[in-house]
């Protein structure tokens, strides 16, 4: 909710930049939780919860921006590449995080750290700021906020897609919350029939 205002507000570039900048930091310190020299669960949480903060945060201004730069025509093109983008990504990102959990843990996280600051480092160069708003004054009100998604609430069709849209993504995180929990915790790892020497753990089964 906040970060769709704030790119309209503040918008869509700084938005990003700095959200991917924050995510930057925040799994870095995540990578240094989980490092061969120190390890804390409960920092690791925190870091992990604000990392998917900043995601709710960058994405609006991502969605936001996708619409700027689109036509009609080019829309659904658009959306399409975007949609079939994060899925390809998802399930590489899956396949490639399952293979190496157990034992470069920390190596993952720099690697993705390292894959956020690349992608600071494209918004900066590539992206041109598409959203400037003379009407929306260029500080952040509350009570902007409530009164622009008070209209947002008038849209009954809108409301309802956005409740079918909220209990899937319900169904499609569990995934990589409780799923995955369950399986690390209770699957039993089998040998590949092919390699007597290949062992499928949990971790490896989600992936």
């Amino acid at each position: 909710f906040y970060g769709g205002y704030l790119s309209d507000v503040k918008g869509r570039k700084i938005v990003l930049f700095r959200g991917e900048l924050l995510r930057f930091f925040s799994v870095l310190l995540m990578a240094l939780c989980n490092s061969p020299f120190f390890s804390n669960a409960e920092l690791t949480f925190v870091t992990f919860l604000f990392t998917n903060i900043l995601i709710g945060l960058i994405t609006p201004a991502n969605e936001a921006l996708l619409m700027d730069v689109s036509t009609d025509k080019t829309r659904k093109m658009l959306y399409s590449i975007n949609y079939w983008s994060i899925n390809l990504s998802i399930a590489i990102g899956s396949l490639i995080g399952s293979l190496f959990y157990a034992n470069y843990f920390f190596e993952l996280l720099l690697a993705t750290a390292f894959t956020s600051l690349i992608c600071c480092a494209l918004i900066q160069v590539f992206i041109i700021e598409t959203q400037i708003f003379k009407s929306i004054p260029a500080k952040f009100s509350f009570r902007g906020l409530i009164y622009g998604y008070l209209d947002v609430l008038k849209d009954r069709i809108f409301l309802i897609y956005l409740l079918a849209g909220t209990l899937m993504l319900g169904l499609e995180f569990q995934l990589t919350n409780y799923i995955s929990v369950k399986l690390n915790t209770d699957f039993k790892p089998f040998t590949l029939p092919f390699s007597h020497e290949t062992k499928i753990d949990g971790i490896q089964m989600l992936g």
